[in-house]
């Protein structure tokens, strides 16, 4: 799982919300239907079912087990993973076609592989978004207080409270001047001079190898970090003016440099994120008039 920023850019006529809609993935079953595809998976198993099988413990009074059944798993295991199960070597394992386990392949499908017919389709399967990019997300979160603007408005954060309440608190801490929403006529694309300053003591001490005070250990390696921004200055840029990786305009679309993965992976190049961070005011926010706005988002994935 991962979590990234997204700049969610409106005209006034869609909501964040709304812009976020056709790219939710139907992780809780809440994604809206137009913005899904039925995935058939009958051919998938089918297959399986016809030529494959499973092994099986036949025990000396006539049952037939599973390996991994609870009577064969090791005192004091968790009951999942390697080694938590053992079968005694004088019982007898063999693998048995499906065909024989399952009188039909709806059985199959049922007690198995554990797939109830869609009622709409009539067919074993899954409704899915294709173009799922995130499944859930919320203003500002752990990108808060980074829209730089003359005026505009900070969202609500989440407190969450010993036995699960969750309370949601007016943000109090955001410097001067920063914001999660503003307009983009509001916005002030001058670099930050605090942030300016952070980037260079960074560079000079983990790349220059400078005693530079209170900067920390690099990560990633300094290796990797002068290989990914080439040189100080673009590091500087890169940390000084805003951008932000993935970006919904306001016809809808979706724009993103490489794709998100799992664990905050992925999969675009050095040169890629350094050109996308560049150009990101040219081509997201100069075509558009003042009034329109922008909404940071922390989306998880």
């Amino acid at each position: 799982m991962s979590h990234f920023a997204v700049a969610v850019i409106s005209d006034g006529t869609k909501t964040t919300e709304e812009l976020l809609a056709p790219y939710q993935e139907n992780n809780m079953g809440d994604c809206p239907k137009e913005f899904l595809e039925f995935n058939n998976v009958e051919d998938e198993y089918r297959p399986q079912y016809e030529n494959d099988g499973c092994k099986y413990v036949f025990m000396p009074d006539g049952r037939r087990l599973l390996p991994w059944d609870e009577e064969f798993r090791v005192d004091g295991s968790l009951g999942y993973g390697s080694g938590s199960h053992e079968v005694p070597e004088h019982l007898e394992q063999r693998e048995v076609p499906y065909k024989e386990t399952f009188a039909t392949f709806d059985d199959y499908m049922r007690e198995w592989c554990g797939y109830e017919k869609d009622p709409e389709t009539g067919a074993y399967g899954y409704w899915e978004n294709p173009n799922k990019k995130w499944d859930w997300w919320m203003c500002g979160g752990r990108w808060r207080a980074q829209v730089h603007a003359s005026y505009g408005e900070c969202a609500p954060y989440p407190r969450y409270n010993l036995g699960g309440e969750t309370t949601w608190e007016d943000a109090t801490d955001y410097p001067p001047e920063h914001f999660d929403h503003a307009k983009l006529g509001d916005m002030i694309w001058d670099r930050d001079g605090a942030a300016e300053k952070r980037a260079d003591d960074r560079w000079r001490a983990w790349v220059d190898g400078e005693e530079v005070e209170d900067v920390g250990e690099p990560w990633p390696s300094a290796v990797r970090f002068a290989k990914r921004y080439g040189d100080r200055e673009t590091y500087v840029l890169c940390e000084s003016t805003m951008w932000w990786r993935a970006v919904v305009t306001p016809d809808g679309k979706w724009h993103e440099v490489g794709e998100m993965g799992w664990f905050a992976c992925s999969s675009e190049s050095d040169e890629e994120l350094i050109e996308w961070a560049k150009t990101f005011k040219e081509r997201f926010i100069d075509p558009y008039p003042s009034e329109y706005t922008l909404t940071v988002v922390d989306c998880h994935i």
